[in-house]
């Protein structure tokens, strides 16, 4: 096997392991609660911290083809804390601008959008700063990754689309009180919540491999 497909299939089964374990025991959410000292936000902690670690010892094991040291491994922990650090940030910001009395549905919505964010710009980060490797734009060497993770963008809205859109029929044709509206505010919550995990799970996949076409070297395969 070579070491692309070796790269490739570690960031594969870690970033799967990371949407089951969401999927599992966090109820979904890959969200890191900012003051709050419970089971989960502890868990959410320390499983950005071990994707954190694991992604860097990828990007410099078999993108920047470095050899793992004792420094390296010592740099590796810092920069995952570091990762759940700052995604603990973003989720504090998120939180904050969608006030207390958002609903089932925003909080869903703009906790993914938090999560694509977030991934398309620690993957940049790694190929980028700790990679050092350059921009080498091809239409033809990312019109594939390009397609496939605009394709997961424009279907993920779509879904979303589709949940409002039968919220506002059934409000409109069937004349719902408040209570209702709530009601169906939740389920069709949950329901974006249970897609959301492997949405993002795939796209951070996907991205990964856009990044590595977009930075591709001439004397890659």
């Amino acid at each position: 096997m070579s070491n692309k497909c070796k790269e490739y299939v570690c960031i594969i089964i870690m970033t799967i392991l990371q949407g089951i374990f969401t999927y599992e025991f966090l109820g979904g959410m890959p969200y890191i609660a900012f003051g709050i000292l419970s089971k989960v936000t502890v868990s959410a902690f320390f499983m950005w911290v071990i994707y954190g670690i694991t992604l860097y010892l990828i990007t410099q094991k078999w993108v920047r083809q470095n050899n793992i040291t004792v420094r390296c491994c010592i740099r590796t922990c810092g920069f995952g804390i570091i990762v759940a650090i700052i995604k603990e940030g973003f989720d504090l910001v998120v939180e904050k601008s969608r006030g207390l009395s958002a609903s089932v549905i925003k909080i869903v919505v703009t906790d993914q959008i938090t999560n694509f964010v977030f991934g398309i710009l620690l993957i940049v980060f790694l190929f980028l700063v700790v990679a050092k490797r350059r921009v080498s734009f091809s239409k033809k060497s990312v019109r594939a990754p390009f397609c496939t993770v605009s394709a997961i963008l424009v279907g993920y809205v779509a879904v979303i689309g589709s949940y409002l859109y039968k919220i506002q029929i059934e409000t409109k044709e069937y004349n719902r009180t408040e209570v209702e509206i709530c009601s169906l505010d939740h389920y069709f919550g949950m329901k974006i919540l249970d897609i959301n995990v492997w949405f993002y799970v795939i796209f951070y996949i996907v991205f990964w491999w856009f990044m590595r076409r977009l930075t591709k070297e001439e004397n890659e395969l």
